[in-house]
């Protein structure tokens, strides 16, 4: 049988992590030590995948950086002959054109008919903001430096934090409100002009 320093318990939690239901019958009869063996190998992969996971989004986070970065210096470039509107309706068809090549590619497509009216909702929402945003990033970009604009952009954050405070319930620590704090502080020292 298996010895018993096996710890059944943090197996069980790392099932139910994994989204599996512990029934008891599985480890009865002759199979029992294979099956609870193959199990826990897939519940430690899968504790793997958590934990690598929880890393997962800081490394897409620091691309989003990256990318806006260069949403910055591009779209600069970009707007130099162009009105802001169309610059943001030229980017706006390059990112639907491209978002609708990775869902078909990836095989994500959902009819429209089984996503929820509340989903609907604050995606319209989401992506009325957005064009708004994008707008007026593109017009303040026409007429102001890259490295002031984007600064005063990213006080989007400090906006984000609040809101998500004040309106889903989020809570931030005094460390993550002092590092809010010091993003304001640096966006404006940054788009001060000296």
């Amino acid at each position: 049988m298996v010895s018993s320093s096996l710890n059944l318990g943090r197996f069980i939690v790392c099932l139910q992590r994994a989204r599996f239901h512990f029934n008891p019958d599985w480890f009865s009869g002759a199979t029992s030590e294979r099956r609870l063996l193959r199990h826990l190998e897939l519940a430690r992969r899968n504790e793997g995948l958590i934990m690598s996971h929880s890393v997962s989004w800081l490394i897409r986070a620091l691309f989003s950086a990256a990318f806006a970065a260069l949403t910055a210096i591009f779209g600069k470039v970009g707007v130099a002959n162009v009105s802001a509107d169309v610059a943001t309706l030229i980017r706006t068809m390059v990112i639907l054109g491209t978002l609708a090549a990775i869902v078909a590619a990836t095989g994500q497509w959902q009819s429209p008919e089984t996503i929820p009216a509340k989903t609907w909702l604050f995606l319209v929402l989401s992506g009325l903001a957005t064009g708004v945003s994008w707008l007026c990033y593109f017009r303040a970009l026409k007429v102001g430096d890259a490295a002031r604009v984007a600064p005063i952009d990213k006080l989007s954050v400090v906006l984000v934090a609040l809101f998500g405070a004040a309106f889903l319930n989020e809570r931030l620590s005094g460390l993550n409100w002092m590092g809010v704090a010091f993003i304001g502080v640096g966006a404006l020292m940054v788009a001060v002009r000296a």
